[in-house]
């Protein structure tokens, strides 16, 4: 039986025979293999490559899916993905994709990738899902960046190349952080139109509140009282200042402040994020945070870090899904009401800038 997943735009299915010609279309293509261990195929590669796939449709029990991306409306195979069980004990399992260039930037590598996240967590059970791209691959980053997927780290020379030994970069997800919901941020930002746009004096009092709401939880910050806009301006970069807009409303703003004042830390900067309690659970947070990390960047930011109390749990959950990593526990950092309290600290370390 034809394993079949379906989405909106796609559906995966096994491989025939004839499908050769079309695998073969993409995968002679430079631009496509030029981040992997393989290719530009020759005919014979793409025909054992398929044949390969085939047959490893038929041992039971099954480890590994290569399936076919088909375009839904054209019904065209425009690509491929894989799903390997290397490890059924501890139940984790890789992903991978390929797509024909023609499809590049439409989002299908993204949708076809949730569809192996659906798929390995809900049909075959597994607990951790991960996978591995080029660290010059920003596209495919970004693709396992948008699915939920964090950034464990970099494995050096995991990979042997036409022209030397290649780095990797390991991304992962449980089954714990992912969710199938179409109300969760991989499908959707929020029920309401969002607009993110830069942050103004004018949006002070607005953001104040926020901050207040914040502050009064007990678990978003120190602080415990708002600072005036001129002490609050003081202490932030110019750049990177992005409020939240629903129907007219201030629902959230992003800012980052500088760590250090020294020169070597001067792409280094610490991030804020606060949601309006009224758009919680919204993705307000997911986009607020995507758009600070892309603005980071185009102002030369290689890494951000936040400290988060271990009791913010939806704090963490954000930023881990948006690429942040653990750094480690910070005990007794500071005193609140009299009580010293432990901070996590999470890093985000760019893979665009600040490489050389």
């Amino acid at each position: 039986m034809k394993t079949l997943i379906s989405s909106k735009k796609i559906v995966l299915r096994e491989y025939e025979e004839k499908d050769w010609e079309r695998v073969h279309e993409y995968a002679s293509m430079y631009i496509v293999s030029q981040f992997q261990a393989w290719g530009p195929n020759s005919i014979d590669e793409t025909q054992n490559f398929l044949k390969d796939a085939i047959s490893d449709a038929s041992i039971v029990p099954r480890k590994r899916y290569g399936l076919a991306i088909v375009h839904k409306e054209e019904n065209r195979l425009i690509g491929a993905v894989e799903f390997i069980l290397g490890d059924p004990y501890n139940k984790a399992a890789e992903i991978g994709y390929v797509l024909h260039p023609d499809y590049w930037g439409k989002g299908i590598a993204t949708e076809a990738a949730n569809l192996l996240l659906s798929f390995g967590f809900k049909d075959i059970g597994v607990n951790r899902i991960f996978a591995t791209c080029d660290p010059r691959n920003l596209a495919s980053a970004k693709v396992l960046e948008k699915i939920g997927m964090t950034l464990e780290g970099r494995m050096r020379e995991h990979l042997r190349m036409a022209d030397g030994w290649r780095d990797s970069l390991m991304y992962s997800i449980l089954e714990r952080e992912w969710s199938d919901d179409p109300k969760e941020s991989r499908a959707g930002i929020c029920d309401q139109a969002v607009a993110i746009e830069k942050m103004r004096p004018v949006d002070w009092e607005a953001v104040k509140k926020i901050y207040l709401q914040g502050i009064s939880t007990g678990n978003a910050t120190f602080q415990q009282q708002a600072p005036s806009w001129e002490e609050w301006d003081h202490g932030h970069l110019n750049s990177c200042r992005l409020l939240a807009r629903v129907d007219g409303h201030v629902a959230g703003w992003a800012a980052i402040s500088p760590v250090s004042n020294r020169c070597v830390y001067a792409g280094v900067a610490e991030v804020s994020v606060y949601v309006s309690q009224n758009y919680a659970g919204k993705g307000i947070g997911t986009k607020l945070l995507s758009i600070l990390i892309e603005e980071s960047e185009q102002n030369h930011i290689w890494t951000l870090q936040s400290g988060i109390f271990p009791e913010n749990i939806p704090s963490l959950k954000l930023h881990q899904k948006l690429g942040f990593r653990k750094v480690g526990r910070r005990e007794k950092i500071g005193r609140m009401n009299g009580v010293w309290r432990d901070v996590i600290l999470m890093e985000r370390r760019s893979i665009q800038i600040g490489l050389n």
